[in-house]
This record gives C-alpha cells, sequence and structure tokens, in this order.
C-alpha cells in the first residue's frame, strides 16, 4: 500500500509526507495517535466506481502539546487492487491544521486596514 499523505511542509504540520507500505502507513497512524486526539470523525458519503473509492467527512482533532484543536471536511480517495487499498491520498484543510500546531491567526484578520 502506498499512501500519499497531505501536501504540505513538515517543518510545519510534522505528520505530513508520502509513506510507502502498509508498515509505514501503521506508522504514521501510530504517530497520530501519539500527537493528536480525534474529538469528532464522521464520514459522510462514500463514492465507488472502477477501482476508486471516495470517502467524504468532516472531522475534529485536538493537538496534544498545546490543547488546540482543528476540524476539516476532508475527502479521501483510496485505489483497491485485489480487493484490498493498494492507495490512498487525504484532501484536508492544511492551513487550519497547521494554524493548530503553530496558533496563528488567520491571514485576513492578521492584515493591517488603510
Amino acid at each position: 500500500m502506498c499512501a500519499g499523505l497531505y501536501p504540505a511542509p513538515k517543518h510545519i504540520i510534522p505528520l505530513v509526507g508520502q509513506r510507502e507500505g502498509a508498515r509505514q502507513v501503521m506508522q504514521i497512524l501510530a504517530k497520530l495517535s501519539e500527537m493528536q486526539d480525534a474529538e469528532q470523525f464522521d464520514v459522510r458519503e462514500f463514492v465507488a466506481q472502477g477501482d476508486k473509492v471516495i470517502a467524504l467527512g468532516h472531522y475534529r482533532w485536538r493537538i496534544k502539546s498545546n490543547g488546540q484543536f482543528y476540524e476539516s471536511d476532508w475527502a479521501h480517495a483510496f485505489g483497491i487492487r485485489d480487493g484490498k487499498i493498494s492507495s490512498s491520498q487525504e484532501y484536508v484543510d492544511t492551513y487550519a491544521w497547521a494554524g493548530a500546531y503553530h496558533r496563528f491567526e488567520p491571514m485576513l484578520a492578521s492584515r493591517t486596514r488603510n
């Protein structure tokens, strides 16, 4: 299984990056559990066509190191081969996620007014 997870800089969100194989996927899921608590995880819809499955939902996570939280709608895209997941990609609001790790304000709120 290859899991291409979260296109964002690792120095901002430590869990991002590409994972190859079941071992690396299990390692990142364990790291996720160490660093964040899931407060909500709702799957709202599945869409399947051929060898692709898309899951749509919403979640809310709390960062253990600082108590901040983020929430986002998400989409998980899975490739299926021989009845097993062969690839996955998650699409999520990485700006909200990074903000929870680094406690920055949204860009619009930080702009100075003329």
